[in-house]
């Protein structure tokens, strides 16, 4: 049909085909019914420990993608590098796109560490990140999906992962 319209616009194109295409289907974010299972995981490399979504794709250390379609938003991260909190919050400022940090929604006990948690939302995704400033490593964990997700994946997802990230001894 396009083509027929770019070689004569001022013709109607057949049409007849359109009976025939199939209906377009969308990925449908997780619900609260669905239960995300967890496994350790060991990164000799960051020097952590933590869990990680069974059936999700490590994209890079640290880095897991649910990409369930190519829609799907819906990724965690769990890193520790040498530095400070400031430096890091500073770098992930840029990285989003924000101004300024926005004010911490609260604290976390878990591991021996005090994490700082924060929500915001960039370019209609939901994005949860805890930090915390270990002996040697900042920590991080990044949580973002779909905002109609964001109770099930904070729940489920992000909370148990702040809460077993940690160094390793």
């Amino acid at each position: 049909m396009l083509l027929a319209f770019i070689q004569d616009p001022a013709t109607t194109p057949d049409d007849s085909c359109i009976s025939e295409m199939v209906a377009l289907s969308f990925a449908v974010p997780a619900d609260s019914a669905s239960i995300i299972e967890l496994e350790l995981f060991t990164d000799e490399g960051m020097n952590i420990s933590g869990v990680a979504p069974v059936g999700w794709t490590e994209a890079a250390p640290g880095v897991y993608s649910r990409a369930s379609s190519g829609l799907d938003a819906a990724a965690l991260i769990e890193q520790a590098a040498p530095g400070s909190v400031q430096d890091l919050l500073a770098r992930l400022t840029g990285q989003l796109g924000l101004d300024e940090m926005p004010p911490s929604v609260g604290e976390r006990e878990a591991n021996n560490l005090t994490w700082t948690l924060y929500a915001v939302t960039v370019q209609g995704v939901s994005v949860d990140i805890a930090v915390s400033q270990g002996e040697e490593l900042v920590l991080i964990v990044l949580l973002q999906g779909a905002p109609e997700e964001r109770d099930t994946l904070y729940e489920q997802l992000f909370l148990p992962a702040v809460d077993a990230l940690a160094p390793i001894d």
